[in-house]
């Protein structure tokens, strides 16, 4: 069974003024293992797709299963709950909490979750060997380069048992020999451990790296030739 599998997603935002369709009947099946790249312009609805499947945003019409769950029936709460276990998100900005250590920052969910320190930290530790990172267990964000931080990102997304990896613009502030190691990365994880990613970019390096890409355009999808 495919890990992720969106159906007739349409998402609209109503207003006193006007009605606004960010995605428009769209349906995308992604297998475990893979990395498919999610190309499109500003404003093309690359963000809203992802917090859809991410189950930050609600699906107007359609449905979002991953791994055989419905996630777009859940109530919020578990929504959530369910993201917190099985989904990985990385923003451009990383969202690392500044007092924390990178380690500190990987670990955070898994604690949430519930995991005790010792299966914690080793679960962060292998995760940022992973990212190539494990050397900067106790640095600090700000003691850390831009591409640094950015991997440090990736780390908390795939520690533990998450099996996707949603991401949106990550190498938006990277230079173009970071952007692409870390696109490599991400590829290898998804063989290496079964996961599957959807990285939403305007970066053409992508291309080199990700098994599949697809534009989305005025809130509807295309697939590209490879």
């Amino acid at each position: 069974m495919p890990g992720l599998i969106c159906t007739g997603l349409k998402r609209q935002y109503v207003s006193s003024v006007e009605t606004v369709t960010a995605l428009d009947d769209v349906s995308l099946t992604v297998a475990r293992s893979s990395f498919v790249a999610l190309r499109g312009r500003s404003g093309s609805g690359k963000s809203t797709l992802l917090n859809v499947i991410a189950g930050l945003d609600t699906p107007s019409s359609g449905s979002v299963q991953i791994n055989g769950t419905q996630v777009s029936d859940m109530s919020d709460g578990a929504r959530t709950e369910f993201r917190l276990r099985n989904v990985g998100v990385v923003f451009q900005d990383n969202n690392l909490i500044p007092e924390f250590t990178f380690r500190e920052n990987v670990e955070l969910p898994l604690r949430v979750m519930g995991w005790g320190a010792s299966k914690a930290r080793n679960a962060a530790i292998e995760a940022m060997g992973a990212l190539g990172i494990e050397d900067l267990a106790n640095r600090y964000p700000h003691q850390a380069s831009a591409g640094q931080r950015q991997r440090c990102g990736f780390a908390r997304a795939v520690a533990g048992e998450r099996s996707v990896i949603l991401a949106d613009e990550p190498t938006g502030a990277l230079d173009t020999a970071t952007a692409a190691q870390l696109f490599a990365v991400v590829a290898e994880l998804c063989v290496s451990r079964g996961m599957l990613a959807v990285v939403a970019t305007h970066d053409p390096a992508v291309g080199q790296f990700a098994h599949r890409t697809v534009m989305i355009t005025d809130g509807r999808l295309s697939e590209m030739a490879s």
